[in-house]
């Protein structure tokens, strides 16, 4: 059901039905807000203005070259690396970095950040470091339970 402008301010009545019937005590006079600022609404008026979309907007954005963004997705691989190197992590410490590492992978080429081949080598690089201390983590487990 459509509201009108009549519905808004009070003028008809709606019934069950849904048929408009014009209310007989429907006042004359405009709403307010329709009308245009006088003077001395002008000052509140103004205050209460949003800003206008790109006017006078500075841009904050950093803008990398393609080096650049090379080298801090290589520093993302060796943090990732070090992160699975370090001592007293759980199995599922280090299988939740690698994940972690993995989605991060998807948005990088989804994005073309890195062409396939230096995706393939960043992604060699962690996964060995990752399978290395999986197999260090799943070895110690074994000797616990055996010993």
């Amino acid at each position: 059901m459509r509201i009108t402008r009549d519905d808004y301010h009070g003028r008809t009545k709606i019934t069950k039905k849904e048929k408009k019937e014009p209310l007989k005590e429907a006042p004359a006079e405009s709403p307010a807000p329709l009308e245009a600022p006088t003077s001395a609404d002008a000052p509140l008026s103004t205050s209460t203005n949003l800003p206008q979309p790109n006017k006078n907007k500075v841009d904050l954005s950093v803008k990398l070259s393609d080096t650049e963004i090379k080298k801090q997705l290589s520093i993302l691989a060796e943090e990732t690396m070090h992160q699975l190197s370090e001592e007293n992590k759980t199995l599922r410490d280090v299988e939740d970095i690698y994940l972690i590492f993995k989605g991060q992978m998807m948005v990088i080429n989804k994005c073309h950040l890195l062409t396939v081949s230096e995706q393939q080598e960043q992604n060699a690089q962690v996964y060995a470091c990752y399978y290395k201390k999986k197999f260090e983590l799943t070895k110690l487990e074994m000797k616990k339970k055996m010993g």
